[in-house]
């Protein structure tokens, strides 16, 4: 009755109506749209729990680890280092590929919304670690 009041009308979709499908066809979108994220999102989890937590024993809780850890693998990499890029390195290139393939749209539109601000932080900051990862085992 509210959007009545306001001046709109209401129909009821019949099962075979083109307005019926049209709705159909967004909520499917939507449910895969959802089913997207949540995968995504549960994937860059899967990875990034243990990265969190090998910065932490590396860091603060086992001594012993942090010996083996910083133990240099190419030159004067440590393993930690190369265990954190094989950990992150799906989330940036696979998992966040919504996140550039949105910013990318913007750009190519002559706008930036917050995706463009994300791939410019993370990948700079992905870029930078690689970088001072390759001059680290040289």
């Amino acid at each position: 009755q509210a959007i009545i009041d306001l001046g709109h009308t209401v129909e009821k979709a019949e099962q075979g109506s083109a307005a019926y499908q049209q709705s159909l066809t967004a909520s499917l979108q939507r449910a895969q749209e959802i089913r997207f994220y949540r995968n995504n999102f549960i994937g860059s989890l899967v990875l990034t729990v243990p990265l969190m937590i090998l910065m932490m024993l590396i860091y603060e809780v086992v001594p012993a680890f942090q010996t083996w850890a910083n133990k240099p693998l190419v030159g004067h990499m440590p393993r930690h280092t190369l265990i954190q890029l094989i950990l992150c390195s799906p989330v940036m290139l696979y998992f966040a590929r919504g996140f550039y393939r949105s910013a990318y749209s913007a750009l190519s539109h002559g706008s930036a919304n917050m995706d463009v601000m994300v791939t410019l932080g993370v990948g700079s900051a992905y870029i930078g670690s690689i970088m001072y990862m390759i001059a680290t085992a040289v």
